[in-house]
């Protein structure tokens, strides 16, 4: 098996404990990479990009004196991925706008560093082929129907035109919308006793009518992993009844499982549902890919996993939006991943107004 190429990198962290920690992190699960100096200034780090030339430089964004980005706006030519290490949401969008490889939210975790590695593993298989996927682009703009068909099929309208129009799309901050995650219960355990074609089919099944759940109800689907599925509403329309429209769907997704169940050895389900502010935008250079980021995905996410089969759990921030239309059964706080105590709320009927 032949050895991944050695990753040279550089960590820009006036924190000697958040330097050490990205350090030995790196070390037990980024092993291709290889840390040729630690700087604790942006002016170190300055002169040892010069000096070192990295592939990889990993940059906090607060540092006395000259800041992450400052330190960016000194350099003639940027010929090295940046992945920006941060405790705050707020940077992303800056982030993305130099394109930078990724954001990590400190203290570094273990998978937010793999996902970045993977993605920085990828970008350097596929720079060879920059040149042939630019020319993709131009033959779209030039078979437009096909394009516009294609094009919307991957991406929200309104990002798809801005795409098509400057060959980009920028990311976005959306203050007021609501996010939605399903994750099928015990599926590891179903999925080893179903053959592998029956598995794919099943999963298909249920996604396109989840597909159809979501487009009916005016949200926007943003992907599947694995058998969790993530959509959004509010974005990249603003829409005041992105909370309300976000509950439908999800209980229409709840009904759907029950009826699948009835008739098939169908798989469980969890809803979890969050409100809030996320940004937006699109990521890759190969397969376009529409993504949301933010601690309101991120909530959503803990909303999905302390639900229950069968059932909807919905944040505080969306239990305000939704009270009024909807009986909620309060569960009170509950510790969170990373969050805390937690407010959460099963969804139930709609209220009944005289």
């Amino acid at each position: 098996m032949e050895k991944p190429d050695i990753i040279t990198a550089i960590i820009i962290d006036d924190d000697p404990f958040c330097s050490f920690q990205l350090q030995e992190l790196i070390g037990i699960h980024a092993r291709q990479i290889k840390v040729v100096a630690a700087c604790d200034s942006a002016e170190e780090g300055l002169r040892n990009i010069l000096e070192l030339a990295p592939a990889l430089v990993f940059l906090d964004v607060e540092m006395p004196g000259m800041n992450g980005f400052e330190m960016i706006r000194q350099l003639p030519v940027i010929n090295f991925e940046i992945v920006f290490t941060t405790s705050y949401d707020h940077y992303a969008i800056k982030a993305i706008k130099i394109n930078a490889l990724d954001y990590l939210t400190k203290p570094v975790e273990a998978d937010p560093l793999k996902e970045a590695v993977r993605r920085l593993t990828e970008k350097r298989e596929q720079n060879a082929s920059l040149p042939q996927q630019r020319n993709i682009i131009s033959h779209f703009t030039a078979e437009k129907g096909k394009t516009d068909a294609l094009l919307q099929n991957i991406l929200p309208p309104g990002v798809a035109d801005e795409l098509k129009q400057t060959g980009g799309s920028e990311a976005k901050l959306y203050d007021n919308v609501t996010v939605l995650f399903t994750d099928f219960v015990n599926f590891t355990s179903i999925a080893e006793q179903l053959p592998p074609l029956e598995l794919v089919k099943e999963l298909h099944a249920c996604f396109s009518a989840f597909d159809g759940i979501i487009e009916r109800n005016g949200l926007e689907k943003i992907k599947t992993v694995g058998d969790a599925y993530l959509a959004v509403c509010g974005l990249p329309v603003p829409d005041e009844q992105h909370a309300l429209k976000a509950a439908q769907a999800a209980m229409e997704i709840i009904e759907f499982m029950k009826m699948r169940g009835e008739d098939h050895k169908g798989f469980g389900i969890r809803v979890g549902v969050n409100s809030g502010a996320v940004v937006a935008g699109i990521v890759g250079v190969k397969k376009f890919a529409y993504d949301i980021w933010g601690d309101t995905v991120n909530i959503a996410a803990r909303m999905e996993q302390h639900s229950e089969p069968g059932k909807i759990n919905v944040s505080g921030a969306t239990y305000q939006l939704l009270k009024d239309h909807f009986i909620c059964d309060y569960r009170g706080e509950i510790p969170a991943k990373n969050k805390g105590m937690l407010s959460m709320y099963f969804l139930g009927k709609p209220a009944n107004k005289s």
